[in-house]
């Protein structure tokens, strides 16, 4: 049983002051932002590439949350934000915490985050998945369809030694292995000269069954942002982690994972771009993995109507106590859009991908809103 140094209880406690601060009425900011967005979707699911076989809804990675800073001086300002899941339906997620934290922010120096936040690796990622929040990148639960590749360690249920035996993975179109580290110390750099740095650190111990410390370690994880004018973007990240999730299951250095990108705006209706990413799991010789991927986002925009292509290839290697893997596939996704209001804060859509070794197809169609 793995415990992480930092609990929600700490989060609350280092947020608490912040917020007792930018709730002084004699210096108000701003005042309290009250944000989110909601969201449903109803799928049609193959259960070739999905968990479920048939019609599937929830409310997918709807979200709630409250924001404000409080000015300390000219050059300084408390901040802190506490955002929380709305349920999800019948198969996703229950509520819970998502980004929640404080922290300090100056213009000159950037911002420092204590908390519960997005690694700077997932934060890479997003720019290239225009899908976020749709039928390519759902939480959990039996929809998951496209929506997942949790390449994570597994234990055998015949297993009494609780170790490790093997690589447990689910086909999906967009990596989600990336969480939300919380006790985590995150640093957001001020862009200088089109460069945006972005770093996190949180330490990890870890308990045997006798609850005494047997190990611990620093996860970390780091991105960097060039943007040269409003055309192009190209990023890079690293991240080392030992914990895979936030029970704390995993060991010391279980994944190294490094990605690197570009994104360019042609015109007004068009965006493309590429990202390479390999993510190498080393738990042991018996138990290991190497996954290769690129990704091709094509995204089209027409006024008040949109249109996300997403062209994805795998390369996965891997040996557990199965034998030895070498498994690559390709996979295909579209969706078709349409804002309801000039701000594009509501919109429909409908959407589909496939996966083309196994010649299977997910369907979809929903709405959001968000404020």
């Amino acid at each position: 049983m793995h415990k992480r140094l930092a609990t929600i209880a700490t989060i609350t406690a280092l947020c608490s002051p912040i917020a007792l601060l930018a709730a002084d009425k004699e210096e108000e900011d701003e005042g309290v932002e009250f944000y989110g967005h909601v969201g449903y979707e109803l799928q049609f699911l193959d259960d070739d590439i999905s968990q479920a076989d048939g019609l599937d809804w929830g409310a997918y990675l709807s979200r709630i949350g409250l924001r404000n800073s409080h000015t300390i001086n000219d050059q300084l300002k408390a901040t802190y934000q506490v955002e929380s899941f709305i349920l999800h339906g019948p198969s996703g997620d229950d509520i819970g915490f998502r980004n929640t934290y404080g922290g300090l922010k100056s213009e000159r120096f950037g911002e420092l985050r204590v908390g519960r936040h997005d690694t700077p690796y997932k934060r890479a990622n997003l720019p290239f998945f225009a899908g976020a929040n749709m039928l390519f990148d759902n939480a959990q639960g039996a929809g998951t369809g496209l929506g997942q590749w949790n390449t994570a360690l597994g234990k055998d249920d015949k297993d009494d030694d609780d170790e490790f035996n093997t690589i447990q993975r689910n086909r999906g179109f967009i990596a989600q292995r990336f969480q939300r580290w919380h006790g985590t110390l995150h640093y957001i750099s001020p862009q200088v000269h089109g460069l945006t740095l972005e770093a996190a650190m949180r330490p990890v111990q870890e308990q045997d069954e006798d609850n005494a410390w047997s190990d611990n370690w620093v996860d970390y994880s780091a991105s960097l942002t060039y943007r040269l004018g409003e055309s192009w973007m190209f990023n890079a990240a690293y991240e080392s982690e030992g914990a895979i999730d936030d029970k704390g299951a995993g060991g010391r250095g279980v994944y190294r994972t490094w990605l690197a990108g570009a994104l360019f705006t042609a015109t007004e209706w068009l965006t493309l771009g590429a990202q390479f990413e390999n993510l190498d799991i080393d738990v042991n010789s018996d138990i290991n993995g190497d996954l290769m991927r690129l990704m091709v986002p094509i995204k089209l925009s027409f006024g008040d109507y949109y249109v996300n292509t997403f062209l994805k290839y795998d390369d996965f290697d891997y040996e557990d106590d199965d034998g030895s893997t070498d498994d690559e596939w390709f996979d295909i996704g579209m969706q078709a859009g349409y804002y309801l209001d000039p701000e594009h804060n509501t919109q429909i859509y409908a959407a589909a991908g496939s996966a083309e070794d196994i010649e299977a197809v997910n369907y979809a169609v929903g709405f959001r809103y968000q404020w």
